[in-house]
């Protein structure tokens, strides 16, 4: 989905799941939350701030060390030119969800064509692969570990951090993975990869003057993308209405898989399938608090 259609489901995440975002001033790997929202580096070149614009170290300290972490497909993550176990060679399932978690300091600036806003600073970026499973609600390492072990399931687990350059963060980093064996996380190893993962946020933000690398951009939105938030809303009318997803589908006007999906995750994000029961409807007319789209 699109960065505004995201953003539509992750308000509907938050109200589903009882728990939403949340600005994080000290290592806490368990909180999915940050100040800011922003879309990860896609592969084709994007617009750079002049050398003078961008961030500086001075800057970027007095930030607060946030953690966000996101569910995307594998051909999102490749398309935003996110690496993983299996990125490399191609080897891999665009449908397959992948927990992405980013952890640092990052501050904008806009890029010579006046439009882009550009993200520099440094991260640690966690990307666990789920193999044919999947989680609901705000994602967290805990939720991903805990859906693996009840599902009888594996992950893959890359851990690399972005802009520091500093060789004991990546020592750090190594070792956290370590605790994990196989490169699988599960309730078994959970608490020790924590702990070796909170060792490494904790010296990551006592670096000083760390190096500053390109993290994320953000642009203005295209007309698809309103389309995407559309069919969000739509979805959410219908599950108020009580209609079946399939019905939501055939009656939106823009046809296309795109926003087949859009309608169907919602469905399953709010009434938690294609059909709809009391409890999805009534949450669904909470979501919309009265309103309707006219369509």
């Amino acid at each position: 989905m699109k960065k505004v259609a995201t953003l539509l489901l992750s308000c509907l995440i938050t109200v589903s799941a009882a728990q939403g975002y949340t600005s994080v001033a000290k290592p806490n790997p368990e909180l999915s939350g940050t100040t800011h929202k922003f879309e990860f580096l896609p592969i084709s070149p994007v617009p750079q701030c002049k050398q003078s614009d961008i961030p500086t170290w001075d800057s970027l300290k007095t930030k607060k060390f946030d953690t966000h972490m996101q569910i995307m497909t594998a051909s999102q993550a490749a398309s935003l030119n996110i690496s993983w176990v299996g990125s490399a060679s191609g080897s891999y399932n665009g449908d397959q969800l992948l927990a992405v978690s980013d952890s640092g300091r990052v501050a904008p600036c806009v890029a010579a064509d006046g439009k882009t806003t550009v993200y520099y600073g440094q991260i640690i970026r966690t990307i666990v692969a789920m193999n044919d499973y999947t989680v609901k609600g705000s994602a967290s390492f805990a939720i991903v570990a805990a859906a693996a072990t009840a599902e009888g399931k594996t992950n893959s687990v890359d851990l690399y951090e972005i802009g520091y350059g500093d060789p004991q963060l990546d020592a750090k980093l190594v070792a956290a993975k370590q605790t994990l064996g196989g490169s699988r996380i599960n309730i078994q190893n959970y608490s020790d990869f924590i702990k070796a993962y909170a060792d490494a946020e904790t010296y990551a933000q006592q670096i000083k003057n760390p190096g500053i690398d390109l993290v994320a951009y953000d642009t203005p939105q295209s007309l698809s993308d309103y389309a995407d938030v559309l069919a969000t809303a739509w979805a959410i009318q219908n599950v108020a209405q009580g209609n079946a997803c399939l019905d939501a589908v055939k009656n939106f006007r823009l046809q296309g898989e795109q926003y087949q999906n859009d309608i169907k995750n919602t469905y399953d994000q709010i009434a938690g399938g294609c059909t709809v029961d009391a409890v999805g409807k009534a949450r669904a007319q909470q979501l919309l608090n009265g309103l309707r789209i006219k369509y």
